[in-house]
């Protein structure tokens, strides 16, 4: 983690979580005190997400703990939408399955992250047979008209942009 003033001075660099195997954070923020951060594990055996959360703006994490997310070592990104809720985006599989990153699900949390239900998927491998494709390294954007731009690597050849509005995402809870 790297926190900065606004003027974009670093006012430390420190590791979120104890340990080399969580990697790659993506932040929710709450407010101007509690955030919670998904991450995921590098290491061959938990193959599952990782949540902390901090209640003092960032200045120190809780222990992280393993979610019940399945997760094959792929970035995850989380983000809140209008209503304030916590969503994710993320490859479902496991390192078990032969194709492991060709799923990509969008899944909403109950509970401020601790809990996820999958409600989208954007790619699929058990509805499209043919997709032999990987997806990965997913990314949004909230544009400044309430649209949310989702950017992923498609095959590992180039970018695929998805755009969807906050109705959308109403029709899916």
């Amino acid at each position: 983690m790297i926190r900065v003033t606004l003027a974009g001075e670093v006012v430390e660099k420190y590791r979120m979580s104890h340990g080399d195997n969580t990697i790659q954070p993506t932040l929710v923020v709450k407010n101007e005190h509690e955030a919670f951060s998904i991450m995921r594990d590098s290491s061959r055996d938990v193959q599952r997400a990782h949540y902390t959360s901090t209640q003092d703006g960032g200045v120190t994490w809780n222990d992280f703990e393993s979610l019940s997310v399945q997760n094959s070592n792929s970035a995850v990104f989380a983000f809140s939408d209008a209503e304030d809720r916590s969503w994710m985006v993320y490859n479902d599989q496991t390192r078990d399955m032969e194709h492991s990153r060709n799923n990509l699900v969008l899944a909403v949390s109950s509970d401020d992250g601790k809990t996820w239900k999958n409600v989208h998927y954007f790619e699929n491998k058990e509805l499209n047979k043919e997709l032999a494709e990987k997806f990965a390294y997913p990314w949004v954007q909230t544009a400044s008209n309430g649209e949310y731009h989702l950017f992923y690597t498609w095959s590992r050849k180039q970018i695929k942009h998805s755009v969807f509005n906050q109705a959308w995402l109403e029709t899916l809870l």
